[in-house]
């Protein structure tokens, strides 16, 4: 009866001289692969151009004056009008990733002086100019919200805006600019809604105008009818005298609230306070080569050992046992090396 043959398998109890052997005798993938890597990034980061990030810090005024107004007018009414849930802080940090202030930034002129002279639209400073019309604004509009970071503090009510680019006098200019166009923005869009409320109140006036005169006209037939009111008819001229009275505050409401409105719809002052001018606020942004090497040191280590193993068959159980020999004797050229490079 023959007795079965089984397969060999390796020995895993593996001595620890093997590994340190390995180590020994792929040293130069272990060390000169990571060392190639981590000088590349370290050459790659330093040619990199350096972004400066130019920073601007705004609060908006609650503009409720105006507001409360026509709600209170429109209250007397029966009307609702909406409340406009939102904070003016947030709506002027959606307006600024709009796309109308975006494409308004990049279609504005900008004269640059360092570090090369410049002068024109951001879509000739970003090389849009490859497309063609609306298509170059709308690709600078969307490079910009790239370049940009907004950000607000509920607790402040402030608005801060970053712009980073490369040069840190249109990383600036182009901070200016979205104050500008969102200053502009913001006029226009009070201008035309105090402008929707005259046009309501003058309707309203109207109205009222035709009730008031129907009131009165009503109050003066009742005294020609009854030249001595008497006692049954007081509650009548009572009632009438009250209609008259009511559309005549009424009449007076109206009259206050459309000059208010009529003083909005001129008013092209600014509704926002600037903390942080963004000239002043130009700070370079780190670029990150000490932390970048060390990343790049300790995962190209890690990978230079994997494959260094990987690179040896696994050992068997002669080869584990003479393990500290092969360890001596591949020690030896390196120390070699070591003394050799030392001396010179």
């Amino acid at each position: 009866m023959s007795a079965t043959a089984t397969p060999s398998t390796p020995d895993r109890d593996v001595s620890l001289w093997w590994y340190l052997t390995v180590l020994l005798r792929r040293w130069r993938v272990i060390v000169l692969f990571p060392l190639a890597m981590t000088i590349l990034t370290v050459t790659v980061a330093l040619l990199t151009p350096r972004a400066y990030v130019a920073t601007a810090t705004f609060m908006p005024q609650e503009r409720q004056s105006g507001a409360s107004g026509l709600g209170a007018l429109a209250s007397q009414f029966g009307i609702a009008l909406p409340s406009g849930g939102g904070s003016m802080m947030e709506l002027y940090a959606d307006l600024l990733k709009s796309k109308e202030i975006l494409r308004a930034v990049a279609l504005e002129h900008y004269e640059l002086k360092t570090p090369t002279p410049f002068s024109g639209t951001l879509i000739e400073q970003m090389k849009m100019t490859r497309f063609s019309g609306e298509a170059a604004a709308s690709h600078t509009a969307d490079a910009l919200k790239d370049l940009s970071t907004v950000s607000t503090n509920r607790f402040t009510n402030v608005v801060q805006l970053k712009i980073g680019t490369a040069n840190a006098e249109l990383s600036a200019k182009i901070a200016r600019s979205f104050l500008t166009q969102l200053d502009a923005f913001d006029v226009r869009r009070r201008q035309q809604v105090a402008a929707a409320q005259r046009k309501f109140i003058e309707a309203r006036m109207k109205e009222n105008q035709a009730s008031l005169n129907q009131a009165e006209r009503d109050l003066a037939d009742f005294h020609r009818r009854n030249r001595i009111v008497s006692m049954e008819l007081k509650d009548e001229e009572a009632a009438l005298a009250r209609r008259v009275n009511l559309q005549e505050q009424m009449f007076l409401s109206l009259s206050q609230n459309l000059e208010v409105t009529r003083l909005e719809e001129l008013r092209n002052t600014s509704a926002f306070t600037i903390l942080a001018q963004p000239e002043t606020f130009v700070e370079p942004v780190a670029r990150g080569t000490v932390r970048k090497a060390g990343l790049t040191l300790v995962a190209t280590l890690l990978i230079a050992i994997v494959l260094a193993f990987g690179l040896e068959a696994w050992p068997d159980s002669e080869t584990s046992s003479t393990g500290y020999r092969e360890f001596e004797r591949q020690l030896g050229p390196v120390l070699s090396w070591l003394t050799r490079r030392r001396r010179a």
